[in-house]
Parts: structure tokens; sequence; C-alpha cells
């Protein structure tokens, strides 16, 4: 099943950029950790903030960024748990950029919350990252367009 980012995470939580507020994208996407580490003052001196720069600020103990890690991690431990409670999953693997670049530093936490949240014979299910978790986008949208071009083909 794909990602389910806009559903809701927190009441009267952070705007989202579907417009809605609280949704699991607004506090744990990679726009959302920029937006956070900003506003909590952490800059890079040349250049503009991406989330890798926030995940490896936290390895090394900025206080701001820790905060805003900590933060996404609990997010994404509520919104798995949710997404849970609804689809009752068999297996959920994790991927995509930010789960790619800080999956150390966010699953301690995320793990921690999801785990407390949900029904106890879901509390076992492992949340492995998947082995194409950075590349997953892409390889999605191509597989997009070989199905609609294998599909002109048979025409």
């Amino acid at each position: 099943m794909p990602a389910r980012t806009n559903c809701w995470n927190e009441p009267g939580g952070r705007k989202c950029r579907c417009g809605a507020r609280g949704c699991l994208e607004a506090h744990a996407g990679g726009w959302a950790i920029v937006e956070q580490a900003e506003a909590a003052g952490f800059r890079l001196p040349d250049g503009p903030l991406r989330p890798g720069d926030v995940f490896a600020a936290a390895r090394q103990g900025h206080p701001a960024a820790c905060a805003v890690i900590q933060h996404a991690a609990e997010a994404l431990g509520m919104g798995l748990a949710s997404f849970c409670a609804l689809y009752q999953p068999e297996r959920i693997v994790l991927g995509g950029n930010v789960l790619g670049e800080g999956y150390d530093l966010l699953l301690p936490r995320a793990s921690q919350r999801f785990r407390s949240m949900v029904q106890p014979w879901m509390a076992s299910l492992a949340l492995p990252l998947s082995s194409i978790a950075q590349t997953a986008g892409v390889l999605g949208g191509a597989a997009l367009v070989l199905y609609h071009w294998e599909e002109r083909l048979r025409r």
C-alpha cells in the first residue's frame, strides 16, 4: 500500500501543504523537518537547509536538530499506529528519502511510540527500512511510464 502521509496525526497541528492541519507529512515530512529546524534557529552558513543536514546535526548532538527529529519520530510512531488501527496490516515496510536519511535516528523513538499505541498483537510488527528507500519514488515513476508504454504497444 502506498504512503499515507496526509492522514490526520495531531489535532490543531502544523499546517500541511495539502491544506489540512496536523497531517503526518506536516510533522515528519522532509519539508516540515527543514521548516521546524529553521524556526528553532538552526541554519547553515552556506546554502539552503535540507533534511539530511538536520539529521547530520542531530547525530552531532545539536539541541535544535535533536528536538526536531524527536518530534518527527513521535509523529511517525503515532501515524504508523493510526495506520495500523485502520488497516491492520500484516507487514509494514518503511521507505522514502526522509527515512532513508534518518532511519537510525527516527526508528527508536517512532518504534517506542508506535508500540505504546497499537493493539498488543500488532506491537510485534517489525518496522524495516526498504532496500530501495531512497529510490522508491524514481523506480515507481519509471514503472508507471513503462506500464503506460506497454499499454500503448498492445493497442
